[in-house]
C-alpha cells in the first residue's frame, strides 16, 4: 500500500532503507521509545525490515517510510500496529529539519482516509510539545486518559481518533 498526499508519499519499508533506519533509531527522540530495537548493528535493521516490515498485512499492522513526494527524500516513518480493542497504536518520527511544517497532520490524515471505522491511538510524552501541538491539529482527535492507570498519565498522554 502506497499513500500519497499533497506533499508526501508513505510507502512500505524496503531493504534499501536499512542504513537509514539504523541511523534514525540512534536519534535521541527515537531511541528513548524503541529501547534498542534495530540499533545494535546494521544487520538488525536489515533483519527487522525483512521480518516486520515485509510482513505488514496492511489490515492490522502498517509500516511506512515518509518521504517527499517530489524528491523521494526520506525524513520520517509511520508505524501503526494492532493494539487492544481493535485500536491501532501510532508511532511516528519526523527528522528535526522537517518538523513544524504540518507533515505529521498530513501523514495521519492521508493514512486515516484509507482505513475507515478504526480507532487510532497516540501515546505522547507530556514534554513533547511539537507532537502535542501536531496531534491537536488533527480534526476529530480526543484526549483519553481516564481508562489508563494514573502512573502512565503522569508521563504520557493518550489521544484517540476514530477514522
Amino acid at each position: 500500500m502506497i499513500i500519497e498526499t499533497e506533499r508526501l508519499r508513505l510507502r512500505p519499508f524496503e531493504s534499501d532503507d536499512a542504513e537509514w533506519l539504523f541511523e534514525v533509531t540512534h536519534h535521541k527522540d527515537v531511541e528513548k521509545w524503541l529501547c534498542g530495537a534495530y540499533s545494535t548493528c546494521l544487520k538488525d535493521a536489515i533483519n527487522s525490515i525483512k521480518f516486520y516490515y515485509s510482513v505488514a498485512d496492511f489490515t492490522h499492522d502498517f509500516y511506512f517510510v515518509i518521504e517527499d513526494k517530489k524528491t523521494y527524500e526520506r525524513f520520517g516513518f509511520l508505524n501503526i500496529t494492532q493494539g487492544f480493542d481493535n485500536e491501532l497504536e501510532v508511532a511516528m518520527f519526523i527528522a528535526e529539519e522537517y518538523r513544524g511544517k504540518g507533515y505529521v497532520v498530513e501523514a495521519v490524515k492521508g493514512f486515516s482516509k484509507r482505513i475507515p471505522n478504526r480507532i487510532l491511538e497516540f501515546q505522547i510524552d507530556w514534554e513533547n510539545e511539537a507532537s502535542l501541538k501536531a496531534v491537536g491539529k488533527i480534526e476529530g482527535i480526543a484526549e483519553k486518559t481516564s481508562s489508563y492507570p494514573k502512573y502512565l498519565t503522569e508521563e504520557l498522554c493518550f489521544f484517540v481518533l476514530e477514522t
